[in-house]
């Protein structure tokens, strides 16, 4: 069968699968949808190039649950083809479509913890995907997946002279679907993707909008796929790309996009499964209840027990000290010791109002360079306090 002038599917293919559609028509390199002989179900066949051919084998060991299963490797006549199992018709675009042009910040959130669990399975491996977008991130039907596991699924092809193929051993598992009305979801097409292995990449991949601008001088990175996770997350939440419309609502997620979207990728989370852990903790603690107020005062947004220690008695420390002043009937202590000890120094250091990333983004600064910078300004709240101290200590400014 062929699929344009001058292209022809390999025979041993075309014997052991009945083509359906060509999803691919005016590239080169043809995917279809086809129905194995054996296989009550389709699947996805690709042509790929030598490359992506040994990125698609590392990837078919993963077993990752969030990946496309790999079904079968094929070489014929010195080309190259994968088959994987077809997810489905309904893209990430699709989904949110059905709802209302944009999801939850709890679905987006599950949906995008998903997406970090299928890059930490290929970047363990050295590869990074390179085109993280909405249009690859598949909706499994019925909320299963199947997944590698023990038993068999397919016979293997016909051992004619010229065919090289792999059939990894494979089974039906299901996995559980994401709790509350999250869909389960499937990374694919690898054919762009890239082993940190061979160095440096030779040419630019990425689509508008998604694409890391360290990609653009061929410079990739795991930090490079946390960028357009990033990015896909801004749009499951509003809809658009962030250099559209920035993501605003509840403020530890705005944090989380920004700091995956730094244009410094030494800014970012270093790693997908970094960037899942800090989702899976504002996750937890908006189905957990644990909102409100107290999850916004710094020290407790992160609910790890040493830095809500330290928060505690640094507050409980202030508060006193207030008590102190108040009893002695100092005027000055009472309003400096909240203002140069408390409000200032918090607001700054931990960015509560969202300015300081930003002129830290403006100035080029650092992780070092910006932790100075903070902790400077703490500083500077310390000594002002000391001089006003002193001031009002010395004209006795006290209330009669």
């Amino acid at each position: 069968m062929g699929s344009g002038e001058g292209w022809q599917l390999p025979a041993v293919l075309e014997q052991q699968y009945h083509i359906a559609e060509c999803l691919t028509p005016g590239k080169q390199m043809k995917t279809f949808t086809a129905f194995p002989d054996n296989l009550w179900c389709s699947v996805i066949m690709k042509e790929v190039n030598e490359g992506a051919f040994d990125i698609y084998k590392q990837i078919a060991d993963s077993g990752a649950p969030h990946v496309a299963q790999i079904h079968e490797f094929v070489q014929a006549d010195d080309r190259f083809f994968v088959v994987t199992e077809c997810i489905g018709d309904e893209s990430l675009v699709e989904y949110l479509q059905k709802c209302g042009g944009k999801l939850s910040e709890d679905t987006a959130l599950r949906i995008c913890i998903q997406i970090c669990d299928a890059l930490k399975s290929v970047h363990e491996k050295g590869i990074i995907h390179r085109d993280i977008k909405p249009w690859h991130v598949m909706i499994e039907e019925e909320n299963v997946s199947v997944k590698s596991g023990a038993g068999t699924r397919h016979e293997p092809l016909s051992s004619d002279v010229g065919i090289q193929h792999k059939i990894p051993d494979s089974g039906i598992g299901i996995q559980p679907s994401p709790p509350g009305d999250s869909p389960f979801i499937k990374l694919i097409d690898f054919s762009e993707s890239f082993d940190l292995k061979r160095g440096k990449p030779a040419d630019i991949v990425g689509t508008p909008g998604f694409q890391a601008p360290e990609s653009l001088i061929m410079q990739v990175s795991p930090r490079t796929d946390v960028y357009s996770t990033g990015c896909v997350l801004n749009y499951m939440l509003t809809g658009y790309e962030p250099g559209v419309i920035r993501y605003r609502g509840d403020r530890r997620i705005e944090l989380i996009i920004e700091k995956a979207l730094d244009i410094d990728p030494a800014n970012r989370f270093a790693s997908a499964a970094e960037f899942a852990r800090q989702l899976g903790i504002i996750l937890r603690m908006r189905e957990g209840g644990r909102g409100g107020v107290l999850s916004k005062i710094p020290g407790f947004r992160s609910w790890t027990w040493w830095k809500m220690m330290i928060a505690t008695a640094f507050y409980l420390a202030v508060a006193a000290c207030w008590v102190y002043s108040y009893r002695k009937r100092a005027i000055y202590d009472m309003i400096t010791i909240p203002l140069f000890w408390l409000i200032l120094p918090v607001t700054f250091f931990f960015d509560l109002t969202g300015l300081v990333s930003r002129l830290e983004r403006r100035l080029r600064m650092g992780p070092v360079s910006s932790a100075v910078f903070r902790t400077a300004f703490v500083i500077l709240c310390f000594e002002t306090y000391i001089l006003i101290a002193n001031f009002f200590t010395l004209y006795g400014w006290r209330i009669q």
